[in-house]
């Protein structure tokens, strides 16, 4: 096959997956034909099989596209990962500072993403594997990590049952995902949440931990 042919610098393999995400997002994977998204494009329905074999894979394109979304790092943030926590005010900020990061960081397209799993997860089993992923197994396999990797070197306590505390850590991140998926606050994230990420990140590390936090803490708003 030969080089794709680009349109305003884009190439047509990813003008077509855009111009699925926006109308599977509205219209839903199962009401939307080749023909509606090559129509949109200027494009005959020979030009998407050159690049996607069916709608099918077009659709696992865009699983793999959400799952980069929330796992790679642009290249500038990469660059200036922080080490990993030795101790647990360090903890706490990690976190808090990769919150910040990780919402700021997503934008409309994880929005419209995150649309079409919701109404493919039905119909589509590998839909439900990529919600489940995403929302469960990405958050602890990362925080376990992290928890453990403090532990073996002493940063955090032997008796801290890790494997709790990352739980309790991811099901605080979900909650804001979730928030940020219902508002569409993606890539804006409502300072409060923001705000009142910092305060259950920082009360439940603490918690975990047994150290007591400072009697300053703001309360949730």
């Amino acid at each position: 096959m030969g080089r794709p042919k680009k349109t305003d610098g884009i190439p047509t393999k990813e003008r077509i997956l855009s111009r699925a995400i926006e109308l599977f997002a509205v219209k839903g994977y199962e009401a939307v034909s080749v023909r509606e998204i090559t129509r949109g494009l200027a494009l005959n329905e020979a030009s998407l099989y050159n690049h996607y074999a069916s709608k099918e894979e077009l659709l696992m394109a865009i699983f793999r596209r959400f799952e980069e979304l929330l796992t790679t790092l642009p290249p500038q943030e990469a660059e200036q990962l922080p080490p990993l926590p030795r101790t647990v005010d360090e903890l706490i900020r990690y976190l808090q500072e990769g919150g910040h990061a990780f919402f700021a960081r997503q934008g409309t397209e994880t929005q419209l993403i995150w649309r079409i799993l919701m109404m493919s997860q039905y119909s589509q089993s590998r839909a439900r594997d990529q919600v489940k992923a995403a929302i469960l197994d990405l958050p602890r396999q990362h925080f376990g990590g992290i928890l453990a990797a403090m532990q073996a070197a002493g940063g955090l306590p032997a008796d801290c049952d890790c494997k709790s505390a990352t739980r309790i850590i991811a099901a605080i991140y979900i909650e804001y995902s979730l928030r940020a998926i219902l508002d569409a606050s993606w890539g804006t994230p409502d300072p409060h949440d923001l705000e009142n990420l910092d305060r259950d990140l920082e009360l439940a590390v603490r918690g975990i931990v047994g150290h007591a936090p400072p009697a300053a803490l703001p309360k949730s708003q």
